[in-house]
């Protein structure tokens, strides 16, 4: 069909794409998946969408890579013409990537843009503060500054108010109360849907009514539509811990639509024991840290609580201690429904009495040496391999990636990789797939057309954002809400 020209046409002619069409290229070339798993457990969301472990710390890289180069292709289409660089603007500020070289450079900006915005305006919030929708300040002490407490505490009170839009947090070590207390008076407290890296003590405090609370207590009564909350324990998690005696007095938090909690190194404290008395209808994913027969326990209490309605659980092992940790022995009478569980602590013994007939996909960490605590994860591969009737389909190794079928089978016969494609083998010949941290399968080399490090979860194109396992984008015309 001959191209059109204007000579030959009644319109106007035009060698450019609607604007709305425009949108949606920049839209699918610059807008991030979101990061955090879904309400409903899927075995793609088990192995990709990892919180905890080598995974979450490889997620967690491969995700400010993915938000630099964001801004990088940002900086691009904004060169390219004017639309464009309205368009592409929003990008560099739905997720940034701060450090304490940009930090203040940030809220300057956002100070600035406050200054020229007067409520006569059509939309609510000053620019760029409405667009910012994911803040992660976990990445603070990557830049060459020292960022020092006082600084940090006085940027985080200029930022907050100005970003009514928030909707993912991720929190440093060390905050102050009094930067708590400003996240809790923030605009965006009440539509925060993750928040990550909050701080609990194991102490009680009093406020002015002589009521026991404390500083991450108060926060979370603040945020009724988390979906995700993950916790962390002192640096010390081991200290001696109180015994909680405050009768009837502990606060109850609504989380009614929480879904998936994290608690690391949490082994009693506040914010804990209000959970165990806080209903949690909609709890699904549980990553806990094991301290399974400590004094002051109680992420036991709390698993025999709230354990019925977990789907999905995760065992994560107790740092700083010479102690192994070890995964408690009732597991499968707190935990009934579980379906998708992971062990980075001892459960050999555990798996051995007979797990419940409903579960199906099985997370096990980075073989170690006799003694530690993933040193019996080849006694469960070995107990696996003999049964046929413990209903397990999948088996998730973290920490592992198969050698790329390219490099010859001598290469792919050696080290761990190669250690494991004999446990693989062993796995398949009853029903079971083992799966490396990416969610790919083994390469075979014995079928012809078959494995080229291509698993039921990945397409094999290496994208950065694959299709499967990080959610349902959301449509162009509904990622700036709220009049953004």
């Amino acid at each position: 069909m001959p191209a059109l020209s204007p000579s030959k046409s009644n319109a106007p002619f035009s060698d450019r794409f609607p604007f709305d069409i425009e949108k949606r290229i920049l839209f699918h070339a610059l807008a991030l998946p979101p990061f955090y798993p879904s309400k409903e457990v899927t075995d793609a969301e088990f192995t990709t969408l990892a919180l905890a472990a080598q995974t979450g710390r490889a997620r967690k890289a491969g995700r400010i890579k993915a938000r630099l180069e964001t801004q990088r292709a940002a900086l691009s289409c904004m060169t390219v013409c004017k639309a464009w660089k309205g368009e592409a603007t929003k990008y560099l500020y739905i997720e940034p990537y701060l450090t304490s070289d940009n930090l203040y450079a940030f809220s300057r900006t956002l100070r600035r843009g406050d200054k020229r915005w007067s409520d006569i305006n059509i939309h609510p919030a000053s620019t760029p503060g409405r667009w910012v929708r994911t803040l992660d300040l976990t990445c603070l002490h990557q830049g060459e500054a020292t960022l020092h407490s006082t600084i940090l505490a006085k940027s985080c009170a200029t930022v907050f108010p100005l970003i009514p839009n928030l909707q993912h947090l991720s929190l440093p070590a060390g905050l102050s109360a009094s930067t708590l207390h400003d996240i809790s008076e923030a605009a965006f407290a009440s539509k925060l849907v993750s928040l990550l890296g909050l701080e609990v003590d194991y102490e009680w405090q009093q406020d002015p009514e002589g009521r026991p609370t404390s500083s991450a207590s108060e926060l979370l009564l603040s945020m009724p539509n988390l979906e995700l909350l993950g916790l962390c324990g002192p640096g010390n998690i081991l200290a001696e811990a109180q015994p909680l005696d405050v009768g009837n007095l502990i606060p109850h938090l609504s989380l009614r639509r929480l879904h998936t909690l994290l608690l690391q190194g949490v082994l009693t404290g506040p914010v804990l024991a209000s959970l165990i008395e806080t209903d949690l209808p909609s709890l699904t994913r549980l990553h806990i840290t094991s301290f399974w027969q400590y004094p002051s326990d109680l992420t036991e209490t709390f698993q025999q609580t709230h354990g019925s309605s977990v789907k999905c659980l995760s065992y994560m092992p107790i740092r700083q201690t010479e102690r192994p940790s070890t995964s408690p022995e009732p597991t499968f009478v707190w935990h009934p429904n579980v379906t998708h569980i992971g062990f980075a602590t001892a459960c050999c013994e555990i798996l051995t009495q007979g797990p419940q007939t409903g579960l199906s996909h099985l997370r096990l960490s980075k073989p170690g040496p006799a003694g530690n605590e993933t040193g019996d994860t080849e006694a469960v591969l070995a107990c696996l391999s003999k049964a046929k009737s413990h209903g397990i389909s999948l088996i998730t190794m973290d920490g592992l990636r198969w050698v790329k079928l390219n490099l010859g089978e001598k290469a792919m016969s050696t080290g761990y990789s190669g250690q494991m494609r004999v446990w693989a083998e062993k796995l398949r010949a009853v029903g079971i797939t083992m799966l490396d941290m990416d969610g790919r399968s083994y390469p075979s080399t014995f079928i012809a057309g078959v494995g080229h490090g291509l698993g039921p979860f990945r397409d094999g194109s290496r994208r950065r954002r694959p299709s499967e396992g990080q959610g349902t984008r959301v449509r162009p015309e509904k990622l700036y809400e709220d009049g953004a």
